[in-house]
């Protein structure tokens, strides 16, 4: 209602319910706080749905004050409301690698909504220090400056999914290496055998040296083929080639099957002792070098690495045709699979127009991550 108590759309309720506005707490002089409290009715009725939601829940000023909390709240973080309400901006409580990209969306949300993230997850310092993965689900209050928080702690689902990630690479990486030293070696000498026979079949004049060239042709494809294989099932080996050299194949073969310029700068590159990360980055290198190929039709590609503080930085720049404003957030099955293995190894993933053409792709992950 307006100060005159005719209706207001803007609140975002609907026309014609005085009563509705009136319980609810909704008028000119909750309006003209902004920042402040809704209205006692309001208070009450918001406190109750928080408390009843069944995940830690947050209520945020614009000035990033935490307003309100619920008892799931003070199970997560150890800290009492009384400690947080009105007291404490949320941005204590986030891990201080993640504040930047909390308070960006945190603005992005109040200033240009459809460019901030709805779903996300952050890590969050609890009370006594220990940092805990959590889901955050955001919206903001119709008719307010105050955004709302459901955090959802998926500190042990993360946990056990590393320990099946790392169970099922390394897996893989042992069927590639099988693949690879016993499959692959045996048919090495099957095609030995097969062209030494083929030698003296041919050198004896036989009928049949023409039937067993071709038996060694198809020894030889299926040698080529286990090998392929292998390199799929592992294409990073830290204790032979490393991330560098895999990148090194990588160029190789696409500069070779596709003609384009491709260049490789890894001078920043530091030691990475974790398979599942390497074999990650790999594939999302692979997955953006694809997209510009196929998608953005580039002519030329750069991949580089660049460490700060400890602090890996992957970046892959194309010339192709570029992307879409908010292609970060977009749905295509790519973008979507290359941020899935960012946040399967702790990395923020950013996808940028670059100037004049062409797409940035960068991946930065903390070392803690990295060892």
């Amino acid at each position: 209602m307006r100060k005159n108590a005719t209706d207001n759309p803007s609140c975002g309720l609907p026309i014609g319910l005085p009563k509705f506005k009136r319980r609810f707490g909704y008028g000119y002089r909750a309006r003209r706080r902004g920042t402040g409290r809704l209205g006692h009715g309001s208070d009450r009725i918001y406190r109750t749905i928080v408390e009843n939601t069944g995940t830690a829940f947050l209520l945020m000023e614009q000035d990033t004050t935490i307003a309100m909390a619920n008892e799931e709240f003070e199970k997560l973080s150890g800290y009492r409301r009384s400690q947080v309400e009105g007291r404490m901006s949320w941005t204590r409580l986030i891990a201080e690698v993640d504040v930047e990209r909390m308070l960006r969306y945190h603005y992005l949300r109040r200033e240009f909504p459809h460019l901030a993230p709805r779903n996300y997850e952050c890590r969050v310092r609890i009370k006594d220090g220990r940092l805990r993965t959590c889901f955050f689900t955001v919206a903001m209050i119709p008719g307010s400056d105050k955004s709302i928080a459901s955090i959802t702690d998926v500190t042990e689902h993360r946990e056990l999914e590393q320990r099946i990630r790392s169970i099922r690479e390394n897996e893989r990486r042992r069927i590639g290496q099988d693949l690879h030293d016993d499959l692959g070696a045996h048919l090495v000498g099957v095609e030995a055998m097969a062209e030494l026979l083929q030698r003296r079949l041919s050198k004896e004049g036989h009928p049949q040296a023409k039937f067993s060239a071709e038996i060694s042709a198809l020894v030889n494809q299926a040698t080529a083929k286990t090998r392929a294989l292998g390199r799929g099932l592992c294409p990073v080996d830290l204790d032979d080639l490393g991330l560098s050299n895999a990148l090194e194949n990588l160029k190789k073969n696409t500069e070779r099957a596709f003609g384009v310029v491709f260049t490789l700068d890894l001078s920043g590159e530091i030691g990475i002792r974790k398979h599942a990360v390497a074999t990650q980055l790999y594939r999302i290198v692979q997955e953006a070098v694809n997209n510009a190929l196929v998608h953005g039709k580039a002519k030329a590609i750069a991949i580089g690495m660049s460490t700060e503080s400890g602090v890996l930085t992957l970046t892959i720049a194309d010339d192709g045709i570029g992307i879409a404003e908010d292609a970060e957030q977009g749905d295509g099955l790519g973008l979507r699979t290359m941020r899935h293995r960012a946040n399967r190894i702790g990395a923020e993933m950013t996808v940028t127009r670059r100037e004049p053409k062409g797409t940035i792709v960068r991946c930065t992950i903390n070392p803690e991550f990295l060892s």
